[in-house]
């Protein structure tokens, strides 16, 4: 609805979104569309009411260079997922309108006919009716079944989106040539497909030669690893349960199935032998879940960022060509190791998932024993267990906001020297032509902001240059500070202490001191008391990092990643479709500028960074 605002707001992880569409279903369109390069910068835009019925129609739709379709529809602002009686009526007066306009206007060859997955290419287009009686095939509201609401909706596209093509004819034959070119390349798709059939590697029959299939025939107990690399797939091949566990062994990158058309995608070697060990078919038209040969379809590739690249083109191939899976909740993605860790003298090893899980590992074993000793103008404190324990647990929450603040290019003990006055840092930033200022007061900091955004010069693009930002990471910076204050009487300038000398040449003795057994370390400042424990907690320990699957032996892979009983398994599902299909296009698309604004934008999100 145009004009309406709604804000979610998470206090717990100071998140927050909000919906607000001014210009209506032209601005979500524009939203749904961003990344993508338009076929034609105007959204069509048609409304429709009937007085008589008080049954009214609304659509707005807009054409992409993009291969993939992105169509939603709405029946009295619900959301129906299985489309209905309205999506039917749109679909088929957008064919027959599109191929009358192109016959017409002598576009078509004979006997050509763009067929309706062909003037859909690249189409986003929202469909929203309102009626008094709408009747929902189940109760979650996901198909509209009323016949009056097809025909409403069949009648004002025949009629609204005919004077539109008539009016813009330049528009017109961009659409159309676009979707006789998908006919073109659906037909060479079918042949390739066909063609791949008969040589049996999209049949049912034949199955890749580099499939080490299960032997089981249950499908929901059976699980196919996708896995990164031949030499983590033979591990994987020694190491699985041979009577429900399928290894699929990729080589390299897969195509980006976003840049490419089906025919392109179905002559990539791998992306053919992920079909046919699947069984399912894909595509709109040949996808069919039922004849899905596994269960679970598991991830796995390398904690690196090639595994993750990998990873990504697999997501954006399945999204793509075989959505189906992830609404039956099928695809999975592994977590192997990121650590070994050996106790010296003991057999007993120990796998640790994450750079976070081991460093939680390091602190509770740096903690044991362990004590710090406060010197505070000449009185000492000495700290230990559960309450050193609370202490470092601080310290680590601060260091991931002090990280996020970093990330903006503000150095943390530099800010604390010039900001801070013993009560709290300011939580308010504005920086405008290479000048910084920070506020403590949102209102000083709102009217700051006003005046600034006034002076700058919109005709120059000034206007953006402007960044006025409240830092959410001060915030919960200064809270930790609080803590620290009360329980521990620490706060942020024993960060920004340095080692100090006497007139003599003597070094003066450090503020924190850990002592463990009849180790001592002295700590120069605050901040390196949570790395000097975890040190500590390294001790006694040889420590390897995995760099790949192919890394790991076959009971190792067993053991940590492949094993129901003991493995970790990520879920992968689509909560919003549409804000996927954006975020697919934005991230796998061809505007690159569209895709480093989004990576500036959400930079200081990131938490786990491997480069």
């Amino acid at each position: 609805n145009a004009g309406v605002k709604i804000t979610f707001r998470d206090d717990r992880q100071n998140k927050k979104e909000v919906f607000h569409f001014e210009d209506g279903l032209r601005s979500f369109v524009r939203h749904l569309n961003e990344g993508k390069e338009a076929l034609h910068s105007d959204v069509i835009y048609f409304l429709k009411e009937d007085a008589q019925t008080g049954m009214a129609c609304e659509i707005a739709m807009q054409y992409s260079s993009s291969y993939m379709e992105n169509v939603l529809a709405f029946a009295n602002n619900i959301r129906n997922i299985d489309g209905g009686t309205h999506l039917s009526g749109f679909k088929t007066a957008l064919t027959r309108t599109m191929n009358a306009y192109a016959r017409k206007a002598n576009l078509l060859k004979a006997g050509q006919s763009p067929g309706g997955e062909d003037v859909r290419e690249g189409l986003t287009a929202i469909i929203s009716v309102k009626l008094a009686d709408p009747h929902f095939e189940a109760q979650t509201k996901v198909r509209l079944s009323n016949p009056e609401a097809g025909s409403f909706v069949e009648t004002t596209v025949n009629e609204q989106l005919a004077n539109y093509l008539e009016e813009n004819p330049a528009q017109a034959k961009r659409i159309l040539t676009k979707a006789i070119q998908a006919a073109a390349a659906r037909e060479a798709a079918r042949k390739a497909r066909e063609l791949t059939r008969r040589k049996g590697a999209l049949g049912s029959g034949g199955l890749p030669g580099k499939l080490w299939d299960c032997s089981s025939r249950d499908v929901a107990s059976t699980e196919l690893f996708l896995v990164e690399g031949d030499s983590a797939g033979g591990s994987a091949k020694g190491g699985r349960d041979r009577n429900t566990q399928a290894i699929l062994p990729l080589r390299g990158k897969i195509l980006n199935v976003e840049k490419a058309r089906l025919e392109k995608m179905l002559a990539h070697e791998e992306i053919r032998t992920i079909i046919s060990a699947l069984g399912t078919g894909v595509g709109t038209d040949d996808f069919d879940f039922s004849k899905c040969r596994y269960g679970k379809l598991i991830l796995m590739t390398d904690a690196d960022v090639d595994g993750a690249h990998i990873r990504t083109l697999l997501l954006t191939f399945l999204f793509r060509q075989m959505p189906q899976l992830f609404e039956q909740d099928a695809v999975y993605i592994a977590q192997p190791p990121l650590y070994e860790l050996a106790v010296k003298g003991k057999k007993k090893t120990e796998y640790v998932l994450t750079e976070q899980e081991m460093r939680k590992r390091m602190v509770s074993r740096g903690v044991e024993g362990t004590e710090l000793l406060i010197n505070n103008n000449g009185k000492s404190r000495k700290i230990s267990g559960a309450e050193l324990k609370e202490l470092v647990k601080l310290l680590s929450n601060l260091e991931r906001n002090i990280a996020v603040l970093e990330r903006r290019g503000i150095p943390f003990k530099q800010f604390v020297e010039l900001q801070y006055t013993g009560d709290k840092l300011p939580e308010y930033y504005i920086r405008f032509e290479g000048a910084e200022e920070f506020y403590a007061n949102k209102s000083q900091f709102e009217k700051r902001r006003t005046q600034i955004e006034a002076m700058a010069d919109d005709e120059q693009g000034l206007t953006d240059a402007v960044v006025a930002e409240e830092l959410h990471e001060v915030s919960r910076a200064n809270d930790i500070n609080d803590t620290l204050k009360t329980k521990f009487g620490l706060d942020f300038k024993d960060f920004t202490l340095k080692p100090e000398r006497k007139v003599s040449g003597e070094e003066v003795p450090a503020k924190f001191k850990l002592i463990n057994e009849a180790d001592g370390y002295e700590i120069p400042s605050l901040d390196k008391v949570s790395s000097g424990i975890r040190q500590i907690g390294a001790k006694g320990i040889e420590i390897k990092r995995f760099k790949g699957l192919g890394e790991m032996n076959a009971e190792q892979l067993w053991e940590t990643t492949m094993n129901p009983e003991k493995r970790t398994l990520l879920k992968v599902t689509i909560d919003d479709a549409g804000e996927a299909d954006r975020l697919f296009s934005i991230l796998m698309g061809d505007d690159v500028e569209k895709r480093r604004s989004y990576i500036q934008e959400h930079a200081l999100e990131v938490q786990n960074l491997d480069i």
